[in-house]
C-alpha cells in the first residue's frame, strides 16, 4: 500500500509541475481585445485581471454611445403628444383710407355753383366740387348734407354727413 501511495503522490507532484511548466498557447491577442462598455481595457500580463472590467473609480460612467439618455432607462416616462401645428396667420386687411381729416364749417351757394367751407388740421378750405384738398382728397359731391370725398391714393370714397 506504501509503494501505492508513492505512485498517486508521484503523479500529483508530475501533474503540478506540468501545469505551471506547460502554459496553454496564448489566444490571438493582436486580433482580438476585450471590451467593456465601448472602451477597449488595457492589457495585462495577469489573465484575470484583464477580463475584470474597470472599477468605477478608473474610468465615468457614461451612457451606451448612440442611445439618448431617456433611452437608456427603459422605465423613464415618454409622452408621444404632438403640439398641433399653428394655424396659418390670417392675411392682413387690405388697406383702407382713413377717417376724414376735415370739419365742416358751412356752404355758399352762388350762380348754381356750391362753395364749401372746410377746417383742416391746421388750416381752412373754401373748395367746389372736384377740388383736392392735401394732395390726397378731391371733394367728389356737395348735396344736401352730405359731402362725398374720394381718398386719391386707394381711390376709396368717404362721406362726411352733417347737420345743416
Amino acid at each position: 500500500m506504501n509503494r501505492h501511495r508513492t505512485g498517486l503522490v508521484l503523479a500529483l507532484v508530475l501533474t503540478v509541475l506540468a501545469s505551471v511548466a506547460v502554459r496553454p498557447p496564448q489566444p490571438a491577442a493582436d486580433l482580438v481585445q476585450p471590451v467593456y462598455r465601448g472602451e477597449v481595457l488595457p492589457r495585462s500580463t495577469s489573465g484575470p485581471a484583464a477580463e475584470r472590467p474597470p472599477s468605477t473609480q478608473e474610468s465615468p460612467k457614461l451612457p451606451p454611445r448612440g442611445l439618448p439618455p431617456a433611452a437608456a432607462d427603459p422605465f423613464a416616462p415618454v409622452s408621444w403628444y404632438a403640439p398641433p401645428p399653428e394655424p396659418p396667420a390670417a392675411p392682413p386687411p387690405p388697406p383702407s383710407a382713413p377717417a376724414l381729416p376735415f370739419t365742416y364749417l358751412g356752404r355758399l351757394e352762388e350762380d348754381g355753383q356750391t362753395l364749401v367751407f372746410l377746417a383742416g388740421s391746421q388750416r381752412h378750405y373754401a373748395v367746389r366740387p372736384g377740388d383736392v384738398l392735401e394732395s390726397q382728397w378731391r371733394l367728389e359731391q356737395a348735396q344736401g348734407p352730405r359731402l362725398v370725398f374720394r381718398y386719391l391714393p386707394l381711390d376709396q370714397t368717404r362721406t362726411l354727413e352733417f347737420t345743416p
